[in-house]
């Protein structure tokens, strides 16, 4: 069946076993590293990735803080480093990949962090002109596109709303169509 056990410990406010240890995640579209810091917090070696330069800085500050040593990338998500490239276990992106103009370089960028067999989850938040049907259609054709590629493979998708935490403070509520998808073939240049 769908790998739901891979959602319980992603949503899970506590640091569980419920999985062999995931060592290597990136947040892709970072802002202020706080994903990030709610995947070290699950005890995940982390990176981030965005190129707004002001959040990096203070994701940074806030890692140091926490005490986390997080890697944050000033990089664009589709154009991945060579060193960040078939190197994760485990990616998470909330709403950068959907809001790329060129979907299937998006894809392909996406693919190429993680490691085969490596697993994407993404969710497509609501925005308020969004009615939950159009939200539900936008979600369900960008799952098929990730499927199109021959990259990716759905495994789950479903909407849900879920209040993420860290353990030194919350994160909120993320709503919208999640979408977990398992990375399929080799990695392949983004460009």
């Amino acid at each position: 069946g769908p790998p739901t056990h891979l959602v319980r410990w992603f949503i899970s406010r506590e640091r569980e076993e419920m999985l062999p240890k995931i060592p290597r995640a990136i947040v892709l579209g970072c802002k202020s590293a706080l994903g990030c810091l709610y995947l070290a917090d699950k005890g995940c070696d982390v990176s981030g990735i965005d190129t707004v330069q002001k959040a990096l800085s203070r994701g940074r500050d806030i890692a140091a803080a926490r005490g986390y040593n997080i890697s944050l990338h000033d990089e664009s998500v589709c154009d991945p480093p060579s060193d960040l490239q078939g190197v994760f276990d485990f990616a998470f992106d909330r709403l950068t990949l959907g809001t790329e103009p060129k979907a299937q370089r998006a894809i392909r960028a996406a693919a190429s962090y993680l490691k085969p067999g490596g697993v994407l989850l993404t969710v497509h938040g609501k925005m308020a002109q969004n009615t939950s049907r159009e939200l539900e259609e936008a979600a369900r054709e960008s799952a098929k596109r990730f499927e199109d590629s021959g990259l990716f493979t759905v495994m789950w998708a479903k909407p849900t709303s879920i209040e993420l935490a860290l353990s030194n403070g919350s994160w909120g509520s993320v709503h919208g169509w999640w979408a977990l998808m398992n990375r399929t073939e080799l990695p392949c240049s983004a460009n």
